[in-house]
């Protein structure tokens, strides 16, 4: 299965971490039904969009914090 082009582009320069939560985030904006799409334009497993969703949730809930330093 070809990757959608989309993913194509913005898969390859992020690691695994960003990935999962990239296709999360766009599996959310679609909403019922959007994680089996993103899993079959992307050709990544529900398994790993789901638990993306669940560190997309987790980061929601926690303080921003820069990751620049002070000064």
């Amino acid at each position: 299965m070809e990757l959608d082009p989309k993913f194509n582009l913005m898969l390859f320069p992020l690691n695994e971490k960003q990935k999962r939560i990239y296709l999360a985030s766009e599996a959310v904006q679609i909403g019922y039904g959007g994680i089996s799409k993103v899993s079959n334009l992307s050709g990544v497993s529900r398994v790993v969009i789901t638990k993306g969703i669940k560190e997309l949730t987790k980061l929601k809930s926690e303080p921003t914090s820069s990751s620049r330093k002070q000064g």
